[in-house]
């Protein structure tokens, strides 16, 4: 079973279960390869287009190593994604925002997506329109304001994470954008760091909750099909 590889950021902080950079959360083979210099506040704040030749670089490290597939642990990445995926030889996905599209025409006409990202200023009309997505109906939600997740996240002021104070943030946010868009029909989590609340936010909002790991899952049943019996 050929491994999945993940583009990963230069951070520190301690990865739960649920994050893209723990193994353990996928029941396949992962790899990573982490771009130096590529900080949060680089790729997220700044969408610094100097970061791309080492995310390119280690897009094809990744394939050299025997990776059957690439995907990124930041969503904001998407702005390299056709860059990205015109230099490997193999499947490439930057960003859990590719599924933005997909998941507007599961939806009634009406209904909005939800978007969860790490800093709702830094999202602009690029990113949406880097994989055909800017027409979509979306209602944004970030957590750059948020104690624990920019401490920790964002900042780097400190490794050890508190998980319990995060996921209150997480669905302190959520829970708000759900009241004010009762049109949601559907929750899509940009940030990597977030989708070990993915159960959280579901049991909260009732809604679908699609991130980087559903998308990577996905992916990988795509390139190890099983005969059916």
């Amino acid at each position: 079973m050929k491994p999945i590889g993940v583009l990963c950021l230069e951070t520190t902080f301690t990865k739960i279960p649920g994050h893209i950079r723990n193994p353990a959360t996928f029941g396949f083979p992962v790899i990573y390869e982490v771009v130096e210099g590529a900080t949060p506040e680089r790729v997220v704040t700044q969408a610094d287009p100097r970061l791309l030749d080492p995310f390119v670089e280690a897009a094809r490290n990744l394939e050299a190593r025997g990776a059957a597939a690439v995907t990124g642990a930041c969503g904001f990445l998407v702005l390299f994604q056709e860059r990205l995926a015109a230099a490997v030889g193999v499947p490439l996905f930057s960003s859990s925002l590719i599924q933005l599209p997909m998941i507007h025409r599961m939806l009634m006409p009406h209904q909005k997506v939800g978007l969860l990202v790490a800093k709702e200023p830094a999202l602009t009309g690029r990113h949406l329109a880097a994989i055909g997505g800017e027409h979509v109906p979306v209602c944004v939600t970030g957590m750059s304001e948020q104690p624990e997740f920019r401490e920790v996240m964002l900042e780097g002021r400190r490794d050890a994470l508190d998980a319990d104070r995060l996921e209150r943030e997480v669905l302190g946010q959520v829970r708000r954008l759900a009241k004010d868009n009762p049109d949601m029909g559907a929750l899509l989590i940009e940030c990597t760091d977030l989708v070990p609340f993915a159960h959280a936010i579901q049991a909260e909002t009732g809604l679908p909750v699609f991130d980087i790991v559903t998308l990577t899952t996905m992916v990988h049943a795509t390139l190890d099909r099983r005969p059916y019996r």
